[in-house]
C-alpha cells in the first residue's frame, strides 16, 4: 500500500469513527408500514412511527413489492424531493413480537444502505421502535461506507481506479464526509483527469482545512495543475499542427488547381495558335501564285484541247467532202470549177489540221506543265502534311491521287 493511499485510510477511518452530526438526520422521508400480507394490521405499528421522532412519515401508498425495492424507493423518494428514504413493512407477528423489514436507501445513487429485520414485542411496540430505527438511521450508513470504502481500496491497490473510484464515489454518498474527497481526488488524477483531480483537492481541503496531509493536498494540486497545463498546451500544439496539416493540404490543393488551370489555359492557347498557324499556312498553300497560275495554265490548256478537237473536226469534214468530190480518184474526171473546190477543200482541211495539231499539242503541253506546278507547288515553305497530289508507278500502271 502507498504512503498516500495509507494517509487516506487514516483520514477517512477517524472520520468513520466520528460521531454524526444532526444534520445527517435531515431530508430523510418515511414510507410505510406496509403489510406483507392483506392479513397483517398495520395501523398500531402506523401510529407508532407517527409519534417516533425518526423522521416525518409520508402518507404516500406504496406497494409491498415496492418497499422491499431499492430502485422503486429511490424514484418515490425522488418525488418527494427525499435524500434519503426509510421503508417499513410490517411482515408478521410471532410469539417474540412484531417482525419489520426495514431498509434505507440513498435516492440520489439508488444505493440499499441497508436492510435489516427487527423483530419487537408488540408491548414493547410504542417504546423501543423509535430508538431502533434511529439507530438503524445512524448506524447505516457509516456500515455501508465502510463496506464501499473498503472495496474502493482494493480496487485501487490493484490498479483499477475507474471501479475504484466509483465505489468511492457511492461512499460519499452514503456518508458525505469530506475525507472520502481526497480519495475520489486520487482516482481521478491516477486516471489522468486533473481538472476533476484538482476540484476533489480542493473541495477536501475546504471540508478539512487543518488535514495532517495538507502539504502532501497542496504539492498534489501543483502537480495536477502542471499536468492539466502541459494537456492543454499539447492540445493546443496539436490543434495547431491539424490546423496547419489541413491549412497546408488546402494550399497544396488551391496551388495544384492553379496548376492545372494554367496548363490547361497553355494547353488552349497552344492550340489556337496552332490552329490560326495552320490556318494561315492553308490559306497561303490556297492563294499562292503558282496555285493561281496551274489553274490559268490548266484553264488556257483545256480551251486549247477544245479547240483542237474543233478543227479536228474541220478537217474531218473538209476531208470527207474532198473524197465525196471524188477528187483523189484519177480515174475521174473533172471540170475547172470542181478542180478547184477540191483544191479549196484540200487546203481547208490542211489548215483545219494544222490549228487542230497545234492546239491539242500545245494545251495537251499547258495541261501538263500546269499539273506538274500543281504536284510540285513551287514557292511554300510550309505545306500540309497530306500532298494535293500523289503519283505512284507499279510495273504494269500508273495512279495519280489528287486531293482538293
Amino acid at each position: 500500500m502507498s504512503p498516500r493511499m495509507f494517509v487516506s485510510m487514516i483520514v477517512v477511518a477517524s472520520a468513520l469513527a466520528a460521531p454524526r452530526s444532526a444534520a445527517a438526520e435531515t431530508q430523510l422521508v418515511v414510507l410505510g408500514p406496509v403489510a406483507a400480507t392483506p392479513r397483517i394490521d398495520v395501523a398500531k405499528v402506523q401510529k407508532v412511527l407517527d409519534g417516533a421522532e425518526v423522521a416525518p412519515r409520508n402518507a404516500r401508498q406504496i406497494e409491498p413489492a415496492c418497499a422491499i425495492d431499492p430502485r422503486c424507493l429511490a424514484a418515490a423518494g425522488a418525488e418527494l424531493g427525499a435524500l434519503r428514504v426509510l421503508a417499513v413493512s410490517v411482515g408478521r407477528t410471532t410469539s417474540d413480537g412484531v417482525v419489520l423489514d426495514v431498509l434505507l436507501v440513498d435516492v440520489g445513487g439508488s444505493d440499499l444502505l441497508s436492510r435489516r429485520e427487527l423483530t419487537i414485542p408488540e408491548r414493547r411496540l410504542a417504546r423501543e421502535l423509535g430508538p431502533a430505527l434511529k439507530k438503524f438511521v445512524a448506524e447505516a450508513p457509516v456500515e455501508r461506507a465502510k463496506v464501499l470504502f473498503t472495496r474502493g481500496n482494493q480496487h485501487y491497490n490493484l490498479g483499477e481506479f475507474v471501479h475504484a473510484l466509483e465505489y468511492y464515489r457511492r461512499a460519499y454518498r452514503a456518508m458525505p464526509l469530506s475525507a472520502f474527497l481526497f480519495n475520489i481526488a486520487q482516482c481521478h488524477r491516477k486516471l489522468g483527469q486533473h481538472a476533476d483531480a484538482v476540484t476533489m483537492y480542493q473541495s477536501y481541503l475546504v471540508g478539512v482545512p487543518d488535514a495532517e496531509n495538507k502539504a502532501l493536498v497542496e504539492s498534489l494540486i501543483t502537480e495536477s495543475r502542471a499536468s492539466l497545463a502541459a494537456e492543454q498546451r499539447a492540445a493546443a500544439a496539436a490543434d495547431k499542427a491539424r490546423h496547419d496539416t489541413e491549412l497546408s493540404a488546402a494550399e497544396k490543393q488551391k496551388a495544384e488547381a492553379m496548376r492545372r488551370a494554367k496548363e490547361a489555359e497553355a494547353q488552349a492557347e497552344a492550340e489556337r495558335t496552332q490552329a490560326a498557324r495552320i490556318a494561315a499556312d492553308l490559306d497561303l498553300y490556297n492563294k499562292h501564285p503558282a496555285r493561281k497560275w496551274a489553274y490559268i495554265g490548266a484553264g488556257i490548256g483545256a480551251v486549247a484541247v477544245v479547240g483542237g478537237g474543233v478543227f479536228g473536226m474541220r478537217a474531218r469534214d473538209a476531208q470527207r467532202a474532198f473524197d465525196d468530190a471524188g477528187c483523189g480518184d484519177p480515174t475521174e474526171r473533172l471540170t475547172q470549177a470542181e478542180l478547184a473546190t477540191c483544191r479549196g477543200d484540200r487546203d481547208r482541211g490542211e489548215r483545219a489540221a494544222m490549228y487542230s495539231n497545234v492546239l491539242l499539242i500545245g494545251g495537251g503541253a499547258v495541261i501538263a506543265t500546269s499539273l506538274l506546278v500543281f504536284i510540285l507547288d513551287p514557292g511554300n515553305l510550309e505545306r500540309p502534311e497530306q500532298a494535293r497530289a500523289q503519283l505512284s508507278f507499279t510495273p504494269t500502271s500508273v495512279q495519280a491521287t489528287v486531293r482538293w
